[in-house]
């Protein structure tokens, strides 16, 4: 079984999963409406957007104690050269244009 959350809040909806076996995660989304409205078909599109989107082991512990099995978010080292990253291109954009 799934146990979701969405902006810290629980998903009352529960989703159980039947195969368990080793493999990969895919995302999907179905829609009851007219499917095939999309304006640009040459273009893909997309139902949303994930931020901090983390998958954790269901073993019955608090939140903070279960295993992170996937995470977007980024930690240690790859956090820090992001974060570099991001002002030093801050800066160099604010030299482009006031320069």
């Amino acid at each position: 079984m799934l146990r979701l959350t969405l902006d810290g809040k629980g998903v009352d909806q529960e989703i159980i999963v039947h195969d368990t076996n080793h493999g990969s995660v895919f995302l999907g989304a179905s829609w009851q409406g007219e499917g095939w409205s999309q304006r640009n078909l040459a273009d893909d599109v997309y139902d949303a957007v994930f931020e901090k989107f983390t998958i954790r082991t269901n073993t019955g512990k608090e939140l903070k104690d279960e295993k992170v099995l996937f995470t977007t978010e980024l930690t240690g080292w790859d956090k820090f050269l992001f974060d570099a990253k991001s002002v030093w291109e801050s800066i160099l954009f604010w030299f482009l244009r006031n320069g």
